[in-house]
């Protein structure tokens, strides 16, 4: 049984843990104004994929290539132009996120297409 002191050291331990990690994301620029930029720019990227508007996704999708989130900006992309993609796009995207909760909604996307034009 852990006692109640032990546990609040643990706590203090976690937190120190927490706090050195920040810093060293901070110290080596894994985070900071640029990571903000793009967080912001993925949201923009969001919105635009909301409202359709798909120059504007265009626009902002290459600088969003090495953002953490980015396969959800390229299937939004395919996901806009899903009547016009071509198979290989499709292809390219699955095989690159086989087996991901992404890769599975495309695929959901894709032959609901295909089924509609009569595949």
């Amino acid at each position: 049984m852990v006692t109640l002191d032990r546990a609040v050291e643990l706590c203090k331990d976690a937190a120190l843990q927490t706090a050195r990690a920040v810093a060293l994301a901070y110290f080596f620029g894994f985070v900071g104004p640029a990571a903000a930029q793009s967080d912001t720019d993925f949201l923009r990227a969001k919105d635009a994929y909301e409202r359709g508007d798909r120059a504007k996704l265009d626009a902002l999708a290459p600088g969003l290539k090495g953002h953490l989130l980015a396969p959800y900006v390229t299937y939004w992309q395919i996901k806009l132009g899903i009547d016009d993609v071509d198979y290989d796009t499709v292809r390219a995207f699955l095989s690159q996120y086989r087996n991901t909760p992404i890769a599975d909604k495309l695929t959901v996307e894709w032959l609901k297409t295909a089924a509609k034009r009569g595949d």
